[in-house]
């Protein structure tokens, strides 16, 4: 049995705090690869400047290197708001005998008792969120014993030390050209310029 890590999310732009992340929780848990999906219209948040699909796949194969990570545009050629369960749903039924370890931020787990379908995530994946210090991981552990208390044992929480840096923040900073190469990579930073992504008067195709 393989263990897959799911990595899902906008992706506009994926950064450094997205690969922390995903390499935390590969380390930790001995994941065999990593899967990234970029999202094609997210379900939970509004998406100013979004990026296309085509871009935004692009950021991530210059992002997430190496032989621990796997890409699939299931969600863009899906078309509309992507969600989860029907992700993980398809997933569970293309790699039956795989454990799937659904990864995500300690921001999108406070809202997964709100997300579509949240029982069938559970069921299908182990959930893996990362804490910022143990009153945090308090907090989360908190959330999960009262939205999910049949379910605690589906949930991985671990400590990581954060990129305090959002996709937002990173937008408003290429706006304003300012230095980003704390928070993208270099092969990024070049695709960004040259397609003009996150500019002023860039607009999505």
């Amino acid at each position: 049995m393989a263990k897959l890590g799911v990595f899902g999310g906008t992706f506009n732009p994926p950064h450094k705090g997205h690969l922390k992340l995903a390499e935390q929780f590969a380390g930790e848990l001995r994941l065999d690869r990593i899967l990234i999906i970029p999202s094609c219209i997210p379900p939970h948040k509004d998406a100013p400047q979004l990026a296309s699909g085509m871009d935004r796949m692009a950021l991530c194969r210059a992002l997430f290197r190496g032989p621990g990570f796997a890409f699939s545009d299931m969600e863009l050629l899906r078309g509309g708001r992507s969600y989860t369960s029907d992700t993980v749903r398809i997933l569970k039924d293309t790699h039956p005998s795989d454990e799937l370890y659904l990864i995500m931020g300690s921001d999108m787990l406070v809202t997964l008792h709100a997300w579509h379908e949240p029982m069938e995530i559970i069921r299908r994946c182990r959930i893996c969120a990362a804490t910022r210090g143990d009153l945090h991981r308090a907090q989360l552990t908190a959330y999960v014993k009262e939205h999910f208390p049949r379910f605690q044992d589906r949930f991985v929480i671990t400590g990581i030390e954060p990129v305090l840096i959002s996709s937002t923040e990173l937008r408003a900073r290429l706006a304003a050209g300012a230095d980003v190469s704390a928070y993208l990579t270099e092969g990024e930073i070049a695709y960004i310029e040259e397609k003009g992504l996150y500019h002023a008067g860039h607009a999505a195709q």
